[in-house]
């Protein structure tokens, strides 16, 4: 049950008058949490707050105790948010439970249909589609996390990225080809190594085809 000295705490680093007060009180807050100050339900209760800065702490703080009985909430969120802090605050938690449970919902958040990809190749197009969620700021993000979590399922899913706009875009896909050992064409390979503008696409594109024959 939440406490008067953890609402002073919570108040101070939602209303604190500099990032350093801010700071202090979010180290105090995960003090509490490894002191055992805190119950689950203290978390899925700041979670369903309407208050961003509460709502994100309660999602870190989840993550950071692998709270497991949280997992179909924060996936529920992650479904519908189109909030950026929120989003990112998701994935961060995410990777903090070392768990493959939220590979689908990044999967469905990132995943161009079709008719977007045919467009990809005339426009380019930065930016993630799904119904009217538009926002390019995950994308990164949820290749770390499908980095660690990821399958050989979800090469259909990333393989458009290999030809984003963004050079870390296309080398955050890379690896995650290359971390989950997913076979990508060896000419696809060859002409990222000879032709893509970054040297560290370049790069790591060479270190696949050098595995590749090993």
């Amino acid at each position: 049950m939440l406490r008067s000295s953890h609402y002073e705490l919570l108040d101070q680093l939602r209303y604190g008058e500099s990032s350093v007060e801010r700071k202090e009180a979010l180290k105090d807050l995960i003090v509490f949490e490894q002191e055992g100050k805190f119950e689950d339900d203290d978390f899925l209760s700041l979670l369903k707050e309407k208050d961003k800065v509460f709502q994100i702490y309660a999602i870190g703080a989840l993550g950071r105790q692998q709270v497991e009985k949280s997992i179909p909430l924060l996936t529920t969120l992650y479904k519908e948010s189109n909030d950026p802090l929120i989003l990112l605050a998701l994935l961060d938690a995410f990777l903090l439970f070392e768990s493959d449970a939220f590979v689908d919902v990044v999967l469905s958040r990132i995943k161009i249909p079709d008719k977007k990809k045919k467009a990809k190749k005339k426009n380019r197009s930065t930016m993630i589609f799904d119904n009217g969620f538009i926002l390019d700021q995950v994308i990164i993000p949820s290749l770390k996390y499908l980095q660690i979590s990821g399958g050989s399922d979800i090469k259909d899913t990333i393989l458009p990225y290999l030809d984003h706009d963004d050079s870390n875009v296309r080398w955050h896909s890379m690896v995650v080809f290359d971390k989950l050992e997913i076979p990508l064409d060896e000419k696809k390979l060859e002409e990222i190594k000879q032709a893509d503008k970054s040297i560290l696409v370049r790069e790591q594109a060479e270190i696949m085809l050098i595995k590749r024959n090993m």
